[in-house]
Formats: structure tokens, C-alpha cells, sequence
């Protein structure tokens, strides 16, 4: 039986934003992909266009950077499970639109809820 996912997170900001955001290549609706790292921290990482010796186009797959602590408090036990969750770039703002402000990545997590027991 499929189950339909639901929304953990609409929309929840990245910290520590490790990469240029105008030259990376994100867009609006791409994958992304969380994990753990040691520290706890839960990070975000996505497959970005890079150049290889400053001139061949290459793709890897980048940390982009992490939730905030209340968020891993929320996701950390879901990862740990090893549930299937659903990361997509939501917004945007790279760092000519930013002005005096950083750029901004925002995602979306979505996941099917945990299953409930029937007692039979």
C-alpha cells in the first residue's frame, strides 16, 4: 500500500550557507538530500554545477548547509530510523538580490507518517 507524504517542514531556512548560491546552479525544485553529521547538526546537501580545473563543467554533490538546533531536534529521530524523506529547494535569494543581507536557500521536507498499530 502507497502512502501518501505529508509536510514536516514547508519552508525552513539554511544556515551557514557554504556555497555561492548565484553560481551554483540551484533552482526551484530541485532535490536535495539531509543527513546527519558528527556534531548532530542535521545538514543539507544537493548536486551542484561546478568547474573542474576552472574550466570543465562537472556536477557534485555539495553541503549546502544545515537546520537550525530546533530542527534537528524534530528530524534527528526520523533520520536515525532511516525513514524515506522528501528534500526539494523551495526558495532562493542569491547574493545580487540579497543586497546587505546574506543570500538565503530555504527547503521543504515532506515524509509519510508513522504507521499506526491496529490491535486486532
Amino acid at each position: 500500500m502507497h502512502e501518501t507524504p505529508i509536510p514536516i517542514l514547508a519552508k525552513a531556512p539554511l544556515y551557514d550557507i557554504q556555497v555561492n548560491v548565484a553560481n551554483s546552479g540551484l533552482c526551484i525544485g530541485d532535490n536535495a538530500e539531509i543527513s546527519l553529521d558528527k556534531a548532530g547538526k542535521v545538514v543539507v546537501s544537493a548536486l551542484l554545477r561546478c568547474r573542474f580545473l576552472g574550466v570543465l563543467p562537472t556536477i557534485r554533490r555539495k553541503q549546502l548547509g544545515h537546520l537550525g538546533p530546533v530542527i534537528d531536534r524534530i528530524l534527528a529521530p526520523l533520520l536515525d530510523e532511516g525513514r524515506d524523506l522528501r528534500v526539494r529547494i523551495v526558495g532562493i535569494t542569491p547574493e545580487y538580490l540579497a543586497g546587505q543581507r546574506r543570500s538565503e536557500v530555504f527547503v521543504s521536507i515532506w515524509g509519510v507518517p508513522r504507521p499506526v498499530r491496529r490491535m486486532i
